[in-house]
């Protein structure tokens, strides 16, 4: 059975203290699927996810916790290929009546790369000028021997093509940590992905993402 999120509803303002807060309180959705593990004590980060959304919007938050001296942040850009350094990702579906869907991919400097298309060979990257449509800001923070890091986005729906069908209907996607060229590379999932090696690129194993109009408590 596929997993479900449940996107509550809030008034907070874009970026402000308050959504944060929120969004840390949400319900979260744990990146804790490692299907290409070749052992139990391969690399397995902790990372999770949570959503919100308004009229205009979500507000996604993806958190991860790993070991400081295994955090890779080679890319300092956006459009950057962030997906060689330690890395969350959202994938997400907004219409089930067309294929297309988008990938969002940050490291932990914040960089962003968007792309979106049906699969992953038929995929057009985002020009990094629309970029400004998705605000965002990446957080780090350093205790011990660990550092716990998140970035956070507010995605428009129209810059995703979302419908008030859409909304109805809901949403798919998936929630990923990886990271391609770090000390260990990893590949997490939230939705459990069927492959033989490592690939994102699957929408028929998305998980389900449904709206609803209640607060959160």
């Amino acid at each position: 059975m596929k997993p479900q999120y449940l996107i509550y509803r809030t008034n907070q303002p874009i970026q402000s203290d308050e959504v944060l807060r929120e969004l840390h309180t949400a319900p979260k959705a744990l990146i804790n699927q490692y299907p290409w593990l070749t052992n139990m004590l391969d690399y397995q980060p902790e990372a999770n996810a949570a959503m919100l959304h308004d009229d205009g919007g979500i507000h996604v938050l993806l958190s991860a916790a790993e070991p400081s001296q295994l955090v890779t942040t080679v890319y300092t850009k956006d459009h950057d290929p962030v997906f060689q350094d330690s890395c969350l990702e959202f994938f997400v579906r907004p219409d089930p009546l067309k294929q297309d869907y988008y990938n969002l991919e940050w490291n932990a400097n914040g960089c962003l790369l968007v792309g979106y298309g049906p699969d992953k060979w038929n995929r057009t990257q985002v020009d990094p000028s629309k970029y400004e449509s998705f605000y965002r800001r990446a957080y780090i923070r350093r205790r011990g021997v660990n550092t716990f890091w998140s970035v956070y986005c507010y995605v428009p729906f129209h810059a995703v093509g979302a419908s008030d069908y859409s909304l109805r209907q809901g949403w798919s996607g998936n929630f990923y940590k990886c990271g391609d060229h770090t000390p260990h590379p990893h590949y997490g999932c939230w939705s459990r992905v069927n492959s033989d090696n490592p690939d994102f690129h699957l929408p028929d194993q998305f998980g389900l993402f449904e709206f609803v109009d209640e607060y959160t408590q």
